[in-house]
């Protein structure tokens, strides 16, 4: 699937990610690739890798390939972030259906910071 980078429908947000078409509910929306690295690692604050880095599993934070950074978090998601630690992937999929040009929410796994 082809998705989309805009303006989040948020203020404030920055960028979210919308859909390029009709998306149903199971449907993959996007597979990422993920780059893992220590959480230990010193990360430079105030820089893309900072901002958009993401908790992988215990001990190991990650950067993510495609839009992955760019979904923005809502407590009613109208998708999911699935994680396969073995092939170290991303996976994005429809909790329900999703309208053409509707912004994605998944729901973060960390607690919000803002």
């Amino acid at each position: 699937m082809t998705v989309r980078i805009y303006p989040s429908s948020i203020p404030g947000a920055g960028l979210g990610v919308f859909t390029s078409h009709h998306v149903f509910a199971g449907e993959v929306i996007e597979e990422c690739v993920v780059i893992p690295f220590d959480k230990g690692t010193p990360v430079p604050e105030n820089t893309a890798l900072w901002d958009y880095q993401l908790e992988w599993i215990d001990g190991i934070d990650a950067i993510a390939s495609g839009a992955a950074l760019f979904y923005n978090h809502s407590d009613i998601p109208n998708a999911q972030m699935i994680r396969d630690v073995e092939n170290l992937r991303l996976k994005i999929t429809a909790l329900k259906y999703i309208a053409e040009n509707t912004e994605i929410f998944v729901r973060y796994k960390c607690d919000p910071w803002w």
